[in-house]
This record gives structure tokens, sequence and C-alpha cells, in this order.
């Protein structure tokens, strides 16, 4: 369903767009958003597994803070 596909990629489209605005301006931004917005996608199946979101949102913290760390 071609709809389907164009819709999920909007949306990942527009989810790293957020969490690009939401991080520091550095020339890695961009690349920072990417990689920040896979993370997020794995740790919406994590949570769904647990079926708690604690794990997840400390994994994502991690990712998060080495990433910005590993960038300036």
């Amino acid at each position: 369903m071609p709809e389907v596909v164009d819709i999920s990629q909007r949306h990942k489209q527009d989810m790293t767009d957020v969490i690009a605005s939401l991080l520091p301006v550095s020339q890695n931004q961009k690349y920072d958003a990417q990689a920040l917005a896979v993370a997020v996608d794995g740790a919406i199946i994590r949570a769904q597994f647990d079926r708690t979101p604690e794990a997840a949102l400390s994994s994502i913290d991690r990712i998060q803070k080495a990433l910005l760390g590993m960038s300036k």
C-alpha cells in the first residue's frame, strides 16, 4: 500500500525534523537527529516488548548523551 509507505515516510521525516530542532546547532545536527530518530524507533519497540517505558527511556537517554558528547 503505497499511501501507507508515504504516510510513514512523512512521519519519520517530521520526527527527525523535530529532533533536529531540539539539538544544539552544529555541523552534525542533521546526522545526530537521524541517528537519534533511529534510536527512538528502537526505544519504541523496546517499550512495547517490555510493556513499560523505563528501560527504553533510560537507553535513549544514554544514547543521546553519548552521541552529543561525541559530536561536539
